[in-house]
């Protein structure tokens, strides 16, 4: 288990300390990963002293008694959410990932290094924060919404993009001109609120939502104005977008970034829920019009730019034109903006970014990448290719570096021993990505349904299949079982699902079947997709 390796390589540095300590006459006291507070300054409190009296002289034996403690405590942390495949080593990565989430952070503060990025990003503990809701850690979460709010959220509504772990703003590269951090920051209220208690649990929150959303409304005013960007060509392509900003650390200098904007709809959909959520229908309904104003400039934009440019693919800044398709991923997963892009320049961007992966593959074949590229998975799901979405995740998967380590270092060269800048290992905003993906071709929390195996491929169900149980969805708790065998396909759900969600099962290798039977009886209406139904059930059976 891939947990177990990872206890065996902090164990083992925590041994080599004890017994270079115990050679010198010194004491020595151990640090486990706990859920332990860190008080007003972000320190952490003394970590209990490790009795060093149970274990055996013997190193070997010391090794093997404090390694299967570790692995064992990991194991019972991190086993909330069962989750069954047939490669039980997606299980394992996912795991690991949240191990190492926890094990980067510092005190509240999400991290998503333990060395260059030692310093926490709204942007990177909210994925973080998403995963581990799912993962029986909503404490954490919980915790890092307080801590983010208390030092982050400023009274204009500027979300500050970075932190230090003491709390001040980090004033190196990007300090507060990131402008997607004000909808992640709604995101993961609402993340908190969909799948840990409730809006009701986050209602204290609201006031500095409601800040960050005007806030947000003010960078896309700062592009309206009279003569706004007149000496450029086709001008009109920056109007009514978000102002410019170094985004996702993406550009040396600000520039009108596409991926704020996505975040900024993400912002004002989840905005607009979490205020009617809580009964606030006037907030609700500014948020919904604020919407649609950045959804509908959003929209000319990315158009007016592809004109002006004379592209085929989509653009990922106005400035620019340029293409960076794992950019243009996050608009269909997780900000859910497919809809504001053009069909055609989307299957042609995602197509020419496959032939460009598939190259890698070819003899003698010089790349470097980042991992980053995991997020792709899931457009290509959303465009109904989960062949393809399988294709590039063991693709992605097979760089993991050592594999029994199940980490991702955050540039992936294609030769092993080449002298470059690899980034932080474990980098967990990469990892989030990857545990994002993985629940993501499980299931999907769409605003109308619960979608099931949207990216499953037939492998997942092939032999005994695969299960999932106790997983937090913003439509209840999600317990699955599936299987096909013999041109058959059986999928029984478990309680925990809220009564009224309407339930839509993908099928696997997207033909049609010839019958459909939920809880005994025939349906119809299904296609070669899948098939929607209007509460959840106990049995689904799809004959081919």
């Amino acid at each position: 288990m891939s947990l177990t390796v990872i206890s065996f390589l902090l164990v083992g540095l925590a041994l080599l300390a004890y017994f270079i300590a115990r050679a010198k006459g010194r004491a020595l006291t151990a640090r486990p990963g706990g859920t332990a507070a860190a008080d007003a300054n972000g320190v952490l409190p003394e970590a209990p002293a490790l009795d060093l009296s149970t274990l055996p002289r013997d190193a070997n034996a010391a090794f093997e008694t404090l390694a299967t403690q570790a692995s064992a405590d990991w194991q019972a942390r991190l086993g909330q959410v069962g989750l069954r495949l047939p490669d039980p080593s997606l299980v394992d990565m996912l795991r690991a990932q949240a191990a190492y989430m926890l094990i980067n952070q510092t005190g509240p503060a999400m991290q998503p290094g333990p060395r260059n990025y030692n310093r926490s990003f709204i942007r990177d503990g909210m994925a973080t924060s998403a995963v581990l809701l799912r993962m029986g850690e909503a404490k954490v979460a919980r915790d890092y919404l307080a801590w983010y709010s208390q030092h982050g959220v400023h009274g204009s509504g500027l979300v500050s993009p970075i932190l230090n772990d003491d709390g001040s703003v980090n004033t190196g590269f990007g300090s507060d001109i990131e402008y997607d951090s004000q909808g992640q920051y709604v995101a993961l209220v609402a993340d908190v609120a969909r799948l840990d208690g409730g809006a009701e649990s986050v209602r204290a929150y609201l006031p500095k939502v409601k800040a960050a959303l005007r806030f947000l409304q003010q960078l896309r005013e700062r592009t309206l104005v009279a003569g706004y960007m007149a000496d450029q060509p086709a001008p009109e392509r920056f109007a009514g977008i978000l102002a410019p900003s170094i985004s996702h650390e993406g550009y040396p200098s600000p520039t009108h970034s596409y991926w704020d904007d996505y975040w900024g709809l993400k912002g004002w959909h989840d905005g607009a829920w979490l205020a009617e959520a809580l009964g606030d229908h006037e907030t609700a309904r500014w948020a919904r019009e604020q919407y649609k104003l950045l959804y509908d400039a959003l929209h000319a934009s990315i158009r007016a730019t592809m004109a002006w440019k004379g592209i085929d693919f989509i653009p990922s800044s106005a400035d620019l034109g340029d293409g960076d398709p794992t950019g243009v991923s996050i608009a269909l997963d997780p900000t859910g903006a497919q809809r504001v892009l053009p069909a055609d320049a989307l299957r042609t961007t995602f197509a020419r970014y496959l032939d460009d992966v598939r190259k890698r593959s070819q003899p003698g074949a010089l790349y470097a990448y980042t991992p980053y590229e995991i997020r792709n998975v899931l457009s290509y799901v959303h465009l109904g290719q989960p062949d393809v979405a399988d294709e590039l995740l063991q693709g992605l998967l097979h760089d993991r570096r050592p594999l029994e380590w199940q980490v991702l270092a955050e540039v992936v060269h294609s030769r092993l021993r080449f002298p470059r800048y690899l980034g932080d290992m474990p980098h967990t905003w990469i990892g989030a990505e990857y545990g994002r993906t993985l629940f993501g071709m499980l299931m999907r929390e769409d605003d109308d349904a619960l979608s099931l195996l949207p990216g499953t491929p037939p492998s997942w169900v092939a032999g005994d299949g695969m299960a999932v149980e106790r997983l937090p969805t913003a439509y209840g708790t999600l317990q699955m079982q599936a299987r096909q065998r013999d041109g058959t396909l059986n999928v029984t759900l478990g309680d925990g699902l809220r009564s009224g969600t309407a339930v839509k099962v993908w099928w696997p290798a997207r033909t049609m079947p010839k019958t459909v039977r939920v809880d005994g009886r025939s349906v119809s209406g299904f296609d070669a997709e899948g098939v929607r139904v209007a509460k959840p059930f106990r049995t689904l059976e799809a004959r081919w």
